[in-house]
C-alpha cells in the first residue's frame, strides 16, 4: 500500500531532530513542514490535526487521513513501513 506522509516538525525540537535523522537514515522520501517558520504550516496543521505539536506525522492512504504525535510512534511507524531490514528496535533503545 502506498501512503502519502507528511511531518509537521519544529527545527529546535529535539524529538523532531530524531525523526528527521532516522527518515534521513531509512532514506524515506518525506515531504517536511517546519512549523517554527511557517505560519501557513502552523494554520494547517492547527486546522487538520487540531493543536501545534512537533513532531507529527500526517497519513493518507485508502481515502483516510491518520495522525501520529508520540515521536516512538512515528519512529516505529517508520520503521514498520519503510525499513527493509525490519529493525523495528531502534526506536525503543535510541529515542
Amino acid at each position: 500500500m502506498i501512503f502519502n506522509t507528511t511531518l509537521y516538525d519544529y527545527k529546535g525540537c529535539m524529538a523532531s531532530r530524531k525523526t528527521r535523522h532516522e527518515i534521513h537514515r531509512l532514506n524515506i522520501d518525506i515531504e517536511r513542514r517546519d512549523i517554527g517558520n511557517c505560519s501557513i504550516h502552523q494554520d494547517s496543521l492547527l486546522a487538520e490535526f487540531g493543536k501545534l505539536k512537533a513532531p507529527c506525522l500526517r497519513i493518507e492512504g485508502k481515502g483516510e487521513v491518520q495522525w501520529i504525535s508520540e515521536p516512538e510512534k512515528i519512529l516505529y511507524f517508520l520503521h514498520d513501513r519503510f525499513d527493509d531490514k525490519g529493525d523495528i528496535t531502534y526506536h525503543r533503545t535510541s529515542a
